[in-house]
């Protein structure tokens, strides 16, 4: 239930996000490069929540509680690129669409709900894996 909660949550506030980016846009200046940084960080999103997406496989879920854990790949130098990947379309869109308030919901709502996902993904994993995933967490970031 509590895994129906967080991501139920962690839904709705990311399309909230999205949402609020679009709606409420060219509240800042930017100039073309940084718009282009943006969107470059966008599509570096997108790219490594497929690749991380891809990687883990039968691994994957939607839950909290981990049915096993990915070693190749992207997950062979970060332990969360999905999340990371998450992180960088947020804030892509908030500074394409020069919003605000996009940039100060990411910030607030969206990064506080990756961290704590983050957090709760170890925690839960080292229960179920042990050393496994200590030695894992010796070779990876974030």
């Amino acid at each position: 239930m509590k895994d129906l909660t967080v991501n139920t949550l962690r839904a709705i506030v990311q399309w909230c996000t999205l949402l609020l980016s679009v709606v409420f846009r060219n509240q800042f200046a930017a100039g073309m490069i940084v718009r282009s940084l943006g969107g470059a960080m966008i599509v570096l999103g997108i790219i490594l929540a497929i690749l991380s997406r891809v990687a883990l496989g039968q691994a994957f879920t939607s839950s909290l509680s981990p049915k096993g854990f990915a070693t190749e790949g992207v997950y062979s130098r970060f332990r969360h690129p999905m999340y990371t990947g998450g992180l960088l379309l947020y804030v892509g869109v908030g500074i394409l669409f020069q919003s605000i308030i996009g940039l100060v919901l990411t910030g607030l709502l969206v990064l506080p709900l990756l961290v704590y996902s983050a957090i709760e993904e170890e925690r839960q994993m080292l229960e179920k894996f042990g050393e496994k995933y200590t030695d894992y967490r010796k070779n990876t970031i974030l």
